[in-house]
Parts: structure tokens; sequence; C-alpha cells
């Protein structure tokens, strides 16, 4: 059993591995996200039809969960505490990619925080503790801090970060981390429709003019006047969850800077309506 113990948000986790990769169980995220018990499970149920079996999770039973339980049963935070090893009959376990598809569906502030840790800190690290602190590896780690705080600041997030990170230690260092990890592809971010605010007037049978008050009622958006007194809209710190900027391909004739449009998610009609 490893003995390697990783502290990821003030919660001591110890790592656990299956087939020689970096798992956790669904408990785990439970407890260093600080979620009741049972979170991760019914999201993961709710959206199973999205993972892929041994690439994104594996479910252990029989011999394989014996095994398991043999090497980890006692480690703190892979069963919940109600839990009888003798009694559990399957466990699920996630792979890097597993997790950053999962960890979507929790939205707070602090998952943002843990899954920085999580994927920096307790996947991030070489597989065994002895190549973890090597000069290269030292070097990588404070290479993509660089890179990701450069990235940030350009507003460049999500997958767009992620692979730019790759793409920037693949470079530098000839390491490709997202084939080290098994991670051979990249899920949505948002697996949803984007629509105009026409869109959403047709599915809400209302008048457009209607739908902007609504959003900055709703907290969504703001609305400001241009220099030629001419009304345009951003988003809250809310409504970033709901909608995404787009390039139109044009630029403003006086600033030279592009012109920007707003789509939102389908999951706003559910606010508005």
């Amino acid at each position: 059993m490893s003995s390697q113990l990783v502290s990821i948000a003030g919660t001591d986790m110890r790592v656990i591995e299956y087939r020689d990769q970096r798992v956790v169980t669904l408990n785990m995220m439970d407890v260093v996200h600080e979620r009741p018990q049972g979170t991760a499970k019914r999201n993961f149920k709710q959206h199973q039809d999205k993972f892929i079996q041994s690439k994104d999770y594996e479910i252990l039973a029989d011999k394989e969960l014996g095994d398991f339980l043999v090497l980890f049963a006692s480690t703190k935070n892979v069963l919940a505490k109600s839990d009888n090893p003798s009694k559990v009959r399957s466990l699920i376990v996630l792979y890097p990619m597993g997790y950053l598809m999962l960890v979507k569906s929790f939205r707070d502030d602090l998952a943002w925080q843990v899954q920085r840790e999580l994927v920096d800190v307790y996947f991030g690290l070489a597989k065994s503790p002895s190549q973890a602190n090597t000069p290269q590896t030292q070097e990588m780690v404070a290479h993509t801090k660089a890179t990701a705080e450069f990235l940030d600041k350009f507003c460049i997030a999500g997958n767009a970060k992620t692979i730019a990170l790759n793409n920037s230690l693949k470079k530098e260092f000839g390491y490709d981390a997202l084939k080290e990890w098994g991670l051979t592809y990249l899920t949505a971010e948002v697996q949803q429709q984007l629509l105009t605010v026409s869109d959403i007037a047709k599915r809400l049978d209302l008048k457009t003019r209607e739908i902007n008050p609504l959003l900055i009622a709703e907290g969504l958006q703001t609305a400001y006047r241009d220099h030629k007194n001419r009304v345009y809209y951003e988003l809250t710190d809310k409504g970033m969850t709901y909608a995404v900027y787009q390039d139109t391909g044009k630029k403003h004739k006086t600033t030279g800077e592009p012109v920007r449009s707003i789509k939102w998610y389908e999951s706003v009609t559910g606010l508005l309506g």
C-alpha cells in the first residue's frame, strides 16, 4: 500500500492506485469537496452515459475488489465511514479524466480550489515518490505554474488552457502530460446548445425585446451604453455560468477591438421560464 500522503485543501489523502494509475473513489470526492456522503455517487449515476469505462472509470468487483480492499479498505476516506468492507459488492474508482468530468457537476467556489490542487498535487505527481522531486520534475512544475498564470492574464481557461499547457510542456521538455495520464481526449466543458436572445424568446414564447430585461433582473448581465449611446451588455459572474462570449469576426470602427456577442446555454431558459 502506498504510504504517500498528500494534503488537498486541508484534507489529508493517501495516494491510491489501480493498475499503476492514481485513482480516487467517489467517497474521496465527497470528503475532499466537503459534500454530503453520496453526492458524487448520485452525480455519477445521473451522467454515467457520458463516461467511458476503462478510460474514465472502473467498476471493481469480485477478486479485483477483494484485492483492492485488502490494500486500501483501511485507508482513510476510500470508503464511507458507514461502509462495511466485507459487505461492499462493487466500487467505482475514477481515473484523472473521470474525476475532471464528474467535478464539473460541483459548481461551488471550493470545487475550483480543490480541483486545481487535486490535479496538480494528487494526479500531477510522478508515479513513484522517488521520481516526484527530480530536478526536471520540479522545473516542469515551475514552468507549468508560470505558464498557467500567463494564460490566466489572457482569460484562457478550460480545455483551451489544458491544451496550451500540455503543448508548452511538449515543446519545452518533450513531455506529453495528457498522454502520460491516459487522457486521449477532452470532453466538451458544457454540452449544451448555444442560444441567441431570439432563440430564448422563441423557446419561452416571449418577445425578443423582453429577454434582455429578464436576464438583467436575474443578475446574469448588466446593461451599459457606449459613446454613441447604444446599449450593450456585459456578463456578471453569475452570468458566466450560463453564457459565453463569442467573437463575431468584426471589429469596432473606432477602437479596432473585436466585437463580441453573448450566446446563452440552453439551461438559462430554466431560470427565465
